[in-house]
Order: structure tokens, then C-alpha cells, then sequence
């Protein structure tokens, strides 16, 4: 047996993340933490189960739910994108694929391996985990990812993220100068939405099998 989940990243994160760094900051690649609620100690997934409920989707309708959620995590990978000096133009979600814990027991459920993701308001199809227990399950090569690349334009950064900025009170201010703060108040007092930018286009769809890292990292 095995259970996937879903989670939203940058580009930049793909290769750290599918090696068991999750979390981690190497020399000047500093992550950047577009909310108040989440440090990289947790990483946050959306769960096709919890969306059947949440928006009422049929229960042998799978694919509209992983639908939902791969919607969600390119919504949040879109405001970290932004959030960055230079965005990349695309943004990734991860489906990643749990097949047993460090124990070798098999993981059936979410809450196999997750709590409830509490860490803010409306969040009833998110499920948090432990950084250091995931990166522990990647790489003892528990887990294997699917990549799905959205397009994303850099030069209208601020447009993805202008309401958030402006309305959310857990938004971290601090990613943005002073100047690009105030350019997202005047988006948002036009009144502007660019609809088509959180219905992004799919640009690329790749998988990564599951490596046992640990004993690769023996070997040298």
C-alpha cells in the first residue's frame, strides 16, 4: 500500500526537497517564508481525501480532488515564487508518494504519518509533518515524487500576491521592500485580478523514483 500527498514549492526547492533537505539553507540560498505560521520546520501537504470532504466531491471522484489540490499548492507556491528577488517562471507541486515509515509499516491514511495542519484559519485539507521525520523518510528511500511545472510571469510578481500583502494579517511584510508593499496597495485599491494567473498553464510533468540516499551517501 502507499498514500500520496501534495505539496507546493519554487523551483529552487525540487532538488532539496526530493533529497531529504527540506528545510535546509545552503550559503546564499536563503528560504523565504512568505507566512507568519510556517519557520521550515513543518512541511505542509493538501490531501485529496480531506478535499472529497471539504468541497463535497463525489467519493469516487479522484480526480477532481487531486485537481483541488494540486491547485491549491500552485496557489502557494505561486505567492512564495513571488515573494522571491527573482522569481523563476515557473512553479512546481510536488506528488509525493509515501509507501512506509522508518518502521517499514505500510502508510494507508494521512494520519499514517501527519497531524491536522492547525497553524491557521480554513485549512481543513492540509496536514502537516515534521521537517526532519520527512527528509528521514526520502532518504531512506520511502518515497517517490511526481513534478507538475506551471508557468509563471515574473514581471507581474506583485499581481499574484497584491490582495495577500495588502489584507492578510499572517503574511510576512518583511519578503517585500517598502516599495513593492506599496505597489501591491495601489493593485489592489484599482481594484485589479488577473484571473488567468492563478489558472496557470501545465509546462512539464517528470517523476523522481525512490533512492535510498542514506546508503548512497556510504559509498563515497
Amino acid at each position: 500500500m502507499s498514500y500520496t500527498l501534495y505539496h507546493g514549492c519554487i523551483k529552487s526547492a525540487v532538488e532539496p526537497i526530493t533529497h531529504g533537505e527540506y528545510g535546509l539553507e545552503h550559503g546564499n540560498n536563503k528560504i523565504v517564508h512568505p507566512w507568519f505560521c510556517a519557520d521550515g520546520d513543518t512541511i505542509f501537504f493538501h490531501d485529496a481525501t480531506l478535499m472529497k470532504k471539504s468541497e463535497c466531491i463525489y467519493d469516487d471522484d479522484n480526480e477532481t480532488a487531486i485537481q483541488y489540490c494540486i491547485e491549491r499548492c500552485n496557489e502557494q507556491a505561486q505567492i512564495q515564487n513571488a515573494c522571491l528577488p527573482h522569481p523563476f517562471d515557473v512553479t512546481c507541486v510536488l506528488e509525493i508518494t509515501f509507501y512506509t515509515d522508518s518502521f517499514n509499516e505500510p502508510i494507508n491514511s494521512w494520519d499514517d504519518i501527519c497531524i491536522p495542519d492547525d497553524s491557521c484559519p480554513n485549512m481543513s485539507t492540509a496536514v502537516c509533518m515534521w521537517a526532519d521525520t520527512f527528509n528521514q523518510l526520502v532518504e531512506e528511500g520511502r518515497v517517490s515524487f511526481k513534478v507538475y511545472e506551471f508557468e509563471f510571469f515574473p514581471k507581474l510578481a506583485l499581481c499574484y500576491i497584491a490582495g495577500l500583502a495588502t489584507s492578510n494579517s499572517l503574511f510576512n511584510k518583511d519578503c517585500l521592500s517598502e516599495n513593492e508593499l506599496k505597489a501591491c496597495e495601489m493593485i489592489s485599491e484599482e481594484g485589479y485580478y488577473f484571473e488567468d494567473l492563478h489558472m496557470p498553464n501545465s509546462v512539464d510533468i517528470y517523476e523522481i523514483k525512490p533512492v535510498n540516499l542514506k546508503n548512497s551517501k556510504k559509498d563515497f
